[in-house]
């Protein structure tokens, strides 16, 4: 390995450890993000999906570290630029009740459209299409 080589995986290595360090100073509020994120969604629920299951995370900080690092070189700031630092699902037992979820979604959140996906068309649970945004 040349001196360059050597020199830009210790750059790599210091620029790594200062995003790792970055997000658990803020891996709080992320876990806060998505206890609220829970409470909206379980609460938009209640009506037209009532026994909708509803689950919300923070991204754990190794997760944050291997995608930074599978994804080297696409962010300069990840832990800026990242859009899936806190995200939720909710599972729904009728297309009805994901339709409605949907339209709450859309109506409330700014959705990423570019990093986003609709996994309705690959899963089904108990011959029910699930819909997973």
């Amino acid at each position: 390995m040349t001196d360059d080589n050597k020199k830009i995986n210790d750059d790599d290595k210091i620029l790594h450890r200062e995003q790792d360090l970055s997000y658990t100073q803020e891996y709080e509020q992320y876990n806060l993000f998505a206890d609220i994120l829970r409470t909206i969604l379980e609460n938009a629920c209640e009506i037209d999906a009532p026994l909708a299951i509803v689950q919300a995370r923070a991204k754990t900080v190794s997760s944050f570290a291997e995608k930074v690092i599978r994804k080297k070189g696409k962010y300069k700031n990840p832990v800026q630029q990242l859009t899936d630092l806190c995200g939720a699902r909710v599972i729904t037992h009728t297309q009805d009740q994901v339709n409605e979820v949907c339209r709450f979604i859309e109506k409330t959140f700014e959705v990423d459209r570019e990093n986003s996906h609709d996994v309705g068309t690959r899963l089904y649970t108990l011959g029910t299409k699930v819909l997973l945004k």
